[in-house]
Parts: structure tokens; sequence; C-alpha cells
């Protein structure tokens, strides 16, 4: 007997179920791998930022230090100015004890500031693994004046080149598969089994091989359960459940990141202005200082007046060096976030096939 099947309906649904479940893989092992490729670039700009900051604070110890050393020479040339000014009875007794005490303080200022130089320099020589010269002197960047974040390209790039973004496509993709397992797993199950074989015997080489007896062999099995109180049906149902509530938390992550990527590019946007303003605020406050000084060497400004304005430049000089760390720090935020070098417009790229290599 010879018998010829088509393969029932629900074989064919279990095997298209398969198929989706394969072709889910194969979708998430190459963003899989893209994300892992992002993430080595996204710790890069880790790597910058952690540089960005030691780097500021190396450079603002230095800045304290020349400021502390100008006001220590400052301080011991009008001390010796008002001791002359006293002999004559220029001064009064407390304004003399003023400027000496003002020597001191600054002394003692130019103390703490070398030792906060010391220490902010040999954290950025440890981080660059002592391969900072012992002479080198920071040198504050640039800014890049002509330079404007679009947030529409910012948010497109991140969507596209982030690796937290891909994540949460892998999760979408893999949600998906969840639930295709959940149905395959919870409908009844059909095996359709067959075999084929021939059979003869005889004494004879011609009789044995010359009029085969046909062996054929089909056998169906399936198997339904009779009654599993509704389990499979429930399953399906917390599976569907789970999708929802993943395809909800993935939305508001996603929406979390797009405010995060808005809020540091406008905010690098505005940094610009706030830089050039730090930097004015700073010039004025030294030739404020400069002319104070000189008002009191003429004797038309007191003691308290000069102390105030020098304060105010080193305030302002403080100010500026911390607006312009906060630029380069939201700019490689920003260039972290999206992957993508705003300055050379271009792309983030690492040539990962000689890192595998190696």
């Amino acid at each position: 007997m010879k018998a010829t099947t088509q393969p029932p309906l629900e074989l064919v649904y279990h095997n298209l179920l398969w198929h989706l479940m394969l072709l889910n893989g194969k979708k998430t092992a190459p963003l899989a791998f893209e994300k892992a490729k992002k993430d080595f670039l996204y710790e890069l700009q880790t790597i910058n930022l952690k540089s960005v900051s030691l780097f500021f604070n190396w450079a603002l110890a230095s800045k304290n230090v020349e400021i502390a050393k100008e006001n220590k020479t400052t301080a011991e040339k009008l001390f010796s100015i008002g001791k002359k000014r006293y002999d004559i009875i220029a001064i009064e007794r407390n304004d003399l004890l003023n400027l000496e005490l003002d020597v001191y303080n600054a002394k003692t200022n130019l103390t703490q500031n070398l030792q906060t130089l010391q220490k902010t320099k040999a954290a950025l020589k440890l981080f660059l693994r002592d391969q900072l010269p012992e002479n080198a002197v920071p040198e504050l960047p640039e800014l890049i004046s002509n330079l404007h974040i679009d947030i529409n390209k910012a948010l497109d790039l991140a969507y596209k080149n982030n690796p937290d973004i891909l994540n949460l496509k892998i999760r979408k993709l893999t949600a998906l598969r969840d639930l295709d397992k959940a149905v395959k797993e919870n409908r009844f199950d059909l095996s359709l089994t067959a075999s084929y074989g021939l059979n003869q015997q005889a004494n004879t080489f011609v009789d044995a091989y010359g009029r085969f007896l046909d062996q054929q062999i089909v056998a169906i099995q399936l198997s339904v359960p009779v009654l599993d109180w509704g389990e499979r049906k429930g399953n399906i149902k917390t599976a569907k459940m789970n999708k929802e509530v993943v395809d909800i938390e993935l939305q508001q992550n996603e929406d979390t990141y797009k405010q995060d990527v808005t809020l540091n590019v406008l905010d690098f946007n505005l940094q610009n202005e706030l830089v050039l303003g730090a930097l004015r605020t700073s010039e004025i406050a030294k030739e404020s200082y400069s002319l104070t000084e000189k008002r009191f060497l003429s004797g038309n400004v007191d003691f308290l007046n000069l102390t105030s304005s020098r304060k105010a430049w080193q305030i302002a000089n403080e100010n500026y060096i911390q607006a312009l760390q906060s630029y380069w720090n939201l700019y490689y935020k920003v260039q972290q976030l999206t992957l993508y070098n705003f300055i050379k417009k271009t792309p983030l790229v690492q040539d990962f096939k000689s890192i595998l290599e190696d």
C-alpha cells in the first residue's frame, strides 16, 4: 500500500512560528553585535568626560596659583608702600595692620592653592598613566563659536547610534519572540511520522531481489489535553500582557532618553553665550582691579575696596574656567549620546577588526 498525505494546518502554523523565532534571532543577533560596538564607543566618550573633568580641575588649580602668586606679590608691595606712608602719617595704624595681615593671608592662600594644584596634577597624571610631563602647563581650549547643534539631528543620531536605543530595539524583538514562543508551546501538539521499507526473502538471488514486498508504515500521533482548566489560554494571555507591559516600559524609557538628549543639546547651545559672558566679566574684573589698585596707591580708595576688587577678579576667573568646563562637558555628553563628532561632522568610528584580531 502506498500512501500520500498533506501536512495539517496546525503543523504549518507551528513551523511558521518557529521560523518567526529564527527570524527574530537573526534580527537580534546583528543588533546585539552592533550594540556591543556602540557600547565600546560610548565608553570611550565616558573616558573623554573624565578627561575633561580632570583637565579643568588642573587648569582651575593652576589659574588659582597664578592669581595667588600675583596676590602675594601685590600684598607685599602694598605693605611696603603702606609702611612708608604710615611713617609720614599718611595712613592709620589699622590700615597698616590690614596690609600686613593681607601679606600673611596671601602666603597662606598660595600654599593652599599649590597643594590643590599638586593633587589635581597627580590625579590627571595617574589617569594618563604618567604621560603628563612635569613642566606641563594647562592651556585652556577655545570655544567653537559657530557650533550649533540641531536638536532634531541629535535625536535622529541618538536613535540610530546610541547603544541604549539599540537595547530598546532588542527588547522589543525579544518580547515579540517570547509571545510567539508562548503561543507555540500552548497549542495542542500534533506529530506526524512515516516510514517506508522493502522486504523479501528467497533462496535464489533473482527471487530475493526480483519482486519486493512493499512495507509502508504511516503513524499519526495527536496529543490534545482533555481538560487543562484554562491553563493554556491563561499562559497565552499572560504572555500578551507581559509584552504590553514591556512595550509601555520601553516607550517610557525612550521618552526619557529623548528628553535627556534634548535638554543636553539645549544647554550646550546656550552655554556658548554663558562662556562669552563669563570671559567678558573676567576681563572687566581684572581691569577694575588694576584701576582700584592705582587709586589705592594714590590714596583715593581704602583697603577694603581694594580687597573687594581683587576678590571679585578672582571669582570672575574661576567662573570663566567653570563655564568653559561646562561647555566641553556638555559637548562630550551630547557626543556620547549621539556617537557623532559635531565639530568634524562625522560619526565616531573605531577599527574593531584590529581590536578583535589583537
